[in-house]
């Protein structure tokens, strides 16, 4: 089920990973979204210098995303190396705005 929220939030999406029931770091953190106006799939990474990921602690990480279009929006984490893992696809819905 999709969480809802308004057009222009500012939503936080955290993973944690973990290995053997500990927190870990993997060597790369891997965070891909869609937002419902594109047909193309944005990337962010930690521990590359190609992204926003921001590492809050061993084995959680977070990204801010601002939702600027209305509809459903899809996104996933992965990680490789020290810790492979990955979360299912998940969706967030945002609601329109009859002003825009």
């Amino acid at each position: 089920m999709a969480v809802e929220y308004d057009l222009g939030d500012r939503v936080r999406l955290s993973a944690a990973f973990t290995q053997s029931g500990s927190p870990k770091d993997p060597s790369e953190v891997r965070l891909r979204y869609r937002s419902p106006a594109s047909t193309a799939t944005s990337t962010e990474l930690w521990n590359s210098g190609l992204g926003n990921v921001v590492r809050d602690s061993t084995g959680n990480f977070h990204f801010d995303l601002v939702l600027s279009s209305s509809g459903v929006w899809t996104y996933r984490w992965s990680s490789t190396g020290t810790v492979e893992a990955s979360t299912p696809d998940l969706q967030i819905f945002v609601r329109g705005s009859t002003l825009f």
